[in-house]
């Protein structure tokens, strides 16, 4: 598949389309980690958490259906995903008076079903798989002429989701280093692109969770790498392999891919919830996780997104207080 590589003047365009629709979250200071990690440079959380739905997926849904056409959006979307999406998905549907319909896995959380189901869309559960799951989206494509998207291999969601390098630059523009999680690639292959049409000295650190470590594993050998089954507690992360849209953004503005385990990711959760009382949910947690335990010493302003919060007390608990029975 070919991708047409966008400008930074097509997103600005599309941060100017969506802004009506989502928040400008905030950007703060973090202390306790700066003193955690002992260093004299400072690093910033963008609170993705607290956006529209509670995750960054609102940015791309929005774009991708705002740039939808008047016969493409009388159709309808039909997209698979593991829950934010989702919800992004059917709350921008709803806002522009589109039908969704809303391939989830058998196995979602339930929190996020429920979330996504308020907003009146069709939800189908199919399989448990992304596999499974693309492979209903297709059968009802073919079936219904439902448009597609995808929640991360789909050009107006890649671009939408650079929106956010450009409202991080605009109220930091000393940043030199972001941290951000990679699943599918579209928050990464968005802000990546954006970020280095912006200024060619912020570096860009891609995480993946251990379990589900594809593009860390294509780049070390430098032949893609496709996964038969993601395992990581991080459901937000466990696409099999990046977008074949994304791939080629990652791999020429990515300066840095890593990894961190389901045990790091946890104690980056328990930690932010213990000194900021801010709750995430674990794919939330890779970038400040992989900063903890995984970073060489940086120098100047570091930037960790929290992509999402979409998680129930309850569940949250139950997961930090596994940490010692999770594998090293």
């Amino acid at each position: 598949m070919n991708y047409r590589e966008f400008s930074l003047e097509e997103c600005r365009s599309a941060y100017l389309q969506v802004l009506p629709y989502i928040l400008k979250t905030p950007l703060v200071r973090c202390i306790p980690i700066e003193k955690k990690l002992k260093t004299s440079h400072k690093v910033y959380l963008k609170l993705e958490n607290r956006q529209v739905t509670k995750s960054f997926k609102i940015r791309g849904a929005f774009y991708a259906l705002l740039s939808l056409s008047e016969e493409e959006k009388k159709k309808g979307v039909v997209t698979r995903s593991a829950g934010n999406f989702a919800i992004a998905v059917a709350f921008a549907a709803k806002t522009l008076g589109i039908q969704a319909t809303l391939v989830m896995a058998e196995n979602v959380s339930p929190i996020k079903k429920q979330l996504a189901a308020q907003y009146g869309p069709r939800i189908i559960l199919f399989g448990t798989t992304h596999k499974e799951g693309n492979a209903k989206v297709q059968e009802l494509v073919e079936k219904e002429q439902l448009v597609r998207l995808s929640p991360f291999d789909h050009r107006d969601v890649i671009v939408g989701q650079g929106t956010l390098a450009l409202e991080i630059f605009e109220e930091l523009p000393t940043v030199r280093h972001f941290f951000a999680p990679i699943g599918g690639g579209g928050l990464l292959g968005g802000t990546s692109a954006c970020f280095k049409k912006l200024s060619s000295d912020v570096e860009i650190h891609g995480i993946e969770p251990e379990g589900a470590n594809d593009y860390f594993l294509s780049r070390k050998t430098g032949r893609k790498v496709v996964l038969d089954k993601p395992i990581t507690i991080a459901d937000g992360l466990r696409a099999n392999e990046v977008g074949s849209l994304n791939r080629p953004l990652l791999d020429r503005y990515v300066d840095h891919v890593a990894t961190v385990t389901d045990k790091e990711i946890l104690r980056a959760m328990r930690f932010m919830k213990d000194e900021l009382d801010i709750m995430i949910e674990p794919s939330a947690a890779c970038a400040v996780a992989y900063v903890f335990h995984r970073a060489p010493s940086f120098k100047g302003d570091a930037v960790c997104i929290l992509t999402g919060g979409n998680i129930d007390l309850q569940d949250f608990e139950k997961l930090v207080r596994s940490i010692e029975k999770v594998v090293p």
